[in-house]
C-alpha cells in the first residue's frame, strides 16, 4: 500500500497488486479538520477508483473503469482520461510528478 496526505482533510491511498490492477481510495474530511480513515458518512467523504495500472520506466499510467463513494447523493464515475505519473524512488519513498503537483509517498510494512 501507498498513501499520501494531500493536506490535513484529504488523503489518498493506493494499492497496487502483481496482476495489474489498482485501487485509489480518496478520503475528504467533510467539515474539514483531520482525515479519519475509518471515518463514515456525513463526516467522511470516500471515494473508490478500481482500475489496471502500467508501468514503463518511471511512468505510470493507471486507469479506472470502477467508480463508488460512500455519498448516497454521489453518482460517481471513473475518470474519462487515465491518471499517468512520472516516478522516482528513493529508498522508502515514492516521488510523483503530475499535472504540475509533486506528491511523496512513504511505504508502509505490512
Amino acid at each position: 500500500m501507498i498513501r499520501a496526505l494531500r493536506s490535513g482533510a484529504q488523503a489518498q491511498d493506493f494499492v497496487f497488486s502483481a496482476g495489474q490492477g489498482v485501487v485509489r481510495v480518496d478520503y475528504a474530511a467533510i467539515a474539514g479538520g483531520s482525515v479519519d480513515r475509518f471515518g463514515s458518512w456525513p463526516t467522511m467523504r470516500v471515494r473508490t477508483f478500481q482500475g489496471t495500472y502500467q508501468l514503463d520506466e518511471d511512468r505510470l499510467t493507471m486507469t479506472f473503469t470502477e467508480a463508488n463513494s460512500n455519498d448516497p447523493g454521489e453518482a460517481l464515475t471513473p475518470p474519462s482520461a487515465p491518471q499517468i505519473v512520472v516516478i522516482s524512488i528513493r529508498r522508502n519513498t515514492l516521488t510523483t510528478k503530475e499535472a504540475g503537483s509533486v506528491l511523496q509517498f512513504v511505504h508502509l510494512q505490512s
